[in-house]
């Protein structure tokens, strides 16, 4: 079948559309039957992708039942790069721990903004009161024991330990 070049914007659609269903018409093209009935959806927890053709299928299958294609097992998780960032984070928090440093180094902006603007501002109540509020001005010196500690902490748990508290569960203090 051919077709002439469209000369208007109504004969371009009219077009597109006789050259689709023409096209849907032919017997020797391959028609996948769920992709035509099935509506996409999302994934639940214990679901993943297939890595070929991109269904829905569970979590721990090691073939896909679409396709047929052998899933790859996930990558092992690298350890080497949370004995740095424990290290890195328990310098850090001996260090600088009044700066909540440790905190950004795990990704935790809320405790570690906290951390910052207590020991940078923390003693200016006590400067305002005329040392009324002189309990502020020990903020500061709370916050860097606070780092010390966290940072000792951080130290001396194992890697997975610390992946699982820390990089895994983001527990924020201590």
């Amino acid at each position: 079948m051919v077709f002439q070049a469209p000369h208007s914007a109504d004969e371009e659609v009219i077009t597109a559309t006789v050259e689709s269903s023409a096209r849907a018409a032919r017997p020797n093209e391959e028609v996948y039957e769920a992709e035509i009935n099935e509506a996409p959806r999302g994934k639940a927890r214990n679901e993943k992708y297939c890595h070929e053709c991109g269904a829905v299928i569970r979590a721990r299958a090691v073939i896909c039942p679409k396709c047929g294609v052998e899933q790859a097992e996930p990558p092992a998780p690298d350890l080497s790069s949370t004995e740095t960032t424990r290290i890195a984070a328990g310098i850090c928090g001996i260090l600088f721990g009044g700066l909540g440093v440790h905190k950004f180094i795990l990704g935790m902006p809320g405790p570690a903004m906290v951390m910052l603007l207590v020991s940078l501002f923390g003693w200016i109540p006590a400067l305002i009161s005329c040392g009324v509020l002189f309990f502020f001005a020990a903020a500061p010196a709370v916050m860097h024991i606070i780092g010390i500690v966290e940072g000792v902490i951080y130290l001396t748990k194992s890697d997975a330990q610390f992946r699982r508290e820390y990089v895994i569960g983001k527990k924020p203090w201590f």
